[in-house]
């Protein structure tokens, strides 16, 4: 009898999953995409009319009012990055015009679709969205291209289906395509393509997992798109006879931007901080605070969603071979699903674990899956944090600049040698550009993390160049007039030594950013000195197994996992009490060391996502247009 309750519930448990369209039970219902299409149509003034046909199944989880769609604003195209803009046509769903807002952000055009006012109920939904873009075509010598992102790599669901037609103007032949599909940089081909006439493809793919996309391309004869207008005489010639203009231009500019925008603000007083700033992360609040992504920062992530519930971590001792080397493996065991109360890039990071199983193994062996979830979580800490990090350094006003110089001096280069082909003299101006090239790159990016060090290292590379330079021009006559090589050399270094100058100048953190850093900064103070006299007039907390547990995650990405295991091993010793960490599988707190397994946890992360290691095959998965991602709200 037991038996066939047992096959009645099973068949019952079938049964329900397969007839979903028809009749919705949340309790079975997984959100996800069950198809994503879309039409491509291209005009011949290269703009493009996309219409996204998005087929949903909600729960009522993460897709509880609508969908959102996010497209990026920039792109490279014809050899340069240029800014992209977005017309919304119209929006609808399950047939019905469907309301919706879109909002300009830094990185990204957001479409939010739905009412906040409406609650769906779960089921499926077919949501339809037409928007027009431009800047879109590629133009090389013997074809234009249209290199398209067809869904984005940073959708938080699964995607059952996937498929795309471009439709190209009438007198168009498509010559060749190719798509490519998976996480943002991968070369993988699982997707398949089908002419459908002359002018018009389709592409299609299947089983695409969370943060996945499909990228197509498709090569066409030239003389159907209106190419981009062709510079005029000036800027072809014009720039060699204005170096003097050029450079008093951009001293006024330096001089003018650095009075406005170069006087820091005073930094805030900074106090002890006994909780982490502005409900930050760990990972976020690292990200911030060193400005650049580091694996400690997803180590912390992990150890965080381990103490709030959502996974275990197991180590144990290699085994094998592998215990020759006396390496740590750690199984991440998922407890339950994702809700709203986890940060950004913590929702991400658990969806990419686990998108394909309830375990993760991490045995210091490269995994692509891992390497690829690495990837994904620091997209997302620079999506959320890079416009705050940014603001206020002006790094537009130095680079802009910068590129006006190399173009400048390039194309005057260039002229210098149709007028006067004397190759020695050109390989010698390119040799120059390259020195003074990383001389200014060293300063800005190597010159201010390595202090002292880095400024001995421009100094001995700058005199070096100077002294190349000066002894290359002690060959022949000095003259203006008569010789536009020496122009170019000497507009160059004139221009770079200003240009050096101006980036120390113009640098200008935010009021923003340096109220948030002095805070974490006292958060950081509080963590790494618990017990100093000084704090105790602050009215510290007291340390409690919970209190340690919440800052724990912080002290991983501050570097004093270390102090805080020991502050926290103090009070255990004091007060005699047992504590043995839920979050944590593999002895009693007591032969547990806090430092040893966040490091080596780190290392293991480090480890299995490092490598060893468009439509002409040169192309990859979130190439291109499009893209962006979405998810549900």
């Amino acid at each position: 009898m037991k038996k066939v309750i047992s096959i009645f519930f099973l068949l019952f448990y079938f049964f329900s999953s397969a007839q979903t369209e028809v009749s919705f039970n949340p309790f079975f219902i997984r959100e996800r995409i069950i198809n994503f299409h879309s039409d491509i149509i291209v005009h011949q003034d290269a703009s493009l009319t996309v219409t996204e046909k998005i087929k949903i199944e909600s729960s009522g989880n993460q897709i509880r009012h609508g969908i959102f769609r996010q497209l990026p604003v920039t792109r490279n195209i014809n050899g340069s990055s240029q800014s992209v803009k977005y017309t919304v046509l119209s929006v609808n769903k399950n047939g019905a015009t469907e309301p919706f807002t879109t909002q300009n952000k830094y990185e990204s055009f957001d479409i939010k679709i739905g009412d906040r006012n409406i609650e769906l109920e779960p089921g499926i939904y077919t949501y339809e969205l037409t928007y027009k873009t431009k800047k879109q075509i590629g133009f090389f010598e013997k074809y234009d291209e249209l290199y398209w992102n067809v869904n984005g790599n940073f959708w938080n669901f699964n995607i059952d289906s996937i498929s795309a037609t471009v439709k190209l103007p009438e007198n168009a032949k498509i010559l060749k395509n190719s798509c490519y599909t998976g996480t943002t940089g991968s070369k993988k081909q699982d997707c398949s393509s089908k002419i459908l006439s002359e002018n018009s493809i389709s592409w299609e793919a299947f089983n695409l997992l969370s943060n996945e996309g499909l990228t197509i391309s498709v090569g066409f004869n030239k003389g159907v798109m209106i190419p981009p207008k062709s510079p005029n005489s000036f800027e072809k010639y014009g720039l060699l006879f204005g170096f003097l203009l050029t450079l008093i231009g951009l001293i006024l500019y330096f001089y003018r931007t650095w009075k406005k925008y170069g006087v820091d603000p005073p930094s805030p007083v900074i106090f002890p901080q006994f909780s982490a700033p502005e409900n930050l992360s760990p990972a976020s609040l690292g990200y911030i605070r060193s400005a650049s992504f580091r694996d400690e920062q997803i180590t912390a992530a992990i150890i965080g969603l381990a103490i709030k519930g959502f996974l275990k971590i197991r180590e144990s001792e290699a085994k094998g071979l592998l215990s020759i080397f006396k390496g740590k493996v750690f199984t991440l065991e998922k407890l339950k699903n994702v809700d709203q109360s986890l940060a950004k890039e913590e929702i991400l990071l658990m969806n990419s674990l686990f998108r394909k199983g309830e375990t993760v193994t991490l045995d210091g062996q490269y995994s692509e899956d891992l390497e690829s979830t690495v990837e994904n979580f620091k997209a997302s800490l620079k999506y959320q944090h890079d416009q705050l990090l940014n603001e206020g350094n002006n790094f537009s006003k130095l680079w802009i600049p910068g590129i006006l110089i190399s173009i400048v001096y390039l194309v005057g280069l260039g002229i210098s040698y149709l007028i006067n082909p004397d190759g020695n003299k050109f390989g010698f101006g390119i040799v120059i550009f390259v020195i003074l090239a990383i001389t200014f790159t060293a300063v800005t990016f190597i010159g201010s993390q390595m202090g002292k060090i880095g400024w001995n290292f421009v100094r001995v590379f700058f005199v070096l160049g100077a002294f190349i330079f000066a002894y290359r021009l002690g060959f022949d006559e000095f003259s203006f007039v008569n010789n536009n090589f020496n122009s170019c050399y000497t507009f160059l270094v004139l221009a770079i030594i200003s240009l050096m100058v101006y980036q120390w100048l113009i640098k200008k953190p935010s009021v923003e950013k340096l109220r948030i850093i002095s805070m974490i900064d006292g958060f950081k103070m509080y963590m790494h000195a618990a017990e100093d006299e000084v704090l105790k007039f602050h009215n510290p907390p007291k340390m409690t197994p919970e209190f340690f547990e919440k800052l724990l995650p912080y002290a991983v990405v501050f570097g004093v996992d270390k102090i805080w295991g020991e502050k926290f091993t103090k009070y255990l010793s004091d007060s005699g009490a047992d504590y043995r960490p839920t979050y944590y599988y593999g002895g009693s707190f007591h032969n547990f060391n806090v430092g040893v397994f966040s490091s080596s946890l780190t290392s293991s992360i480090t480890s299995a996502s490092t490598s060893s290691s468009g439509s002409g095959g040169g192309g990859f998965s979130g190439g291109g247009g499009g893209g962006g991602g979405g998810g549900g709200w």
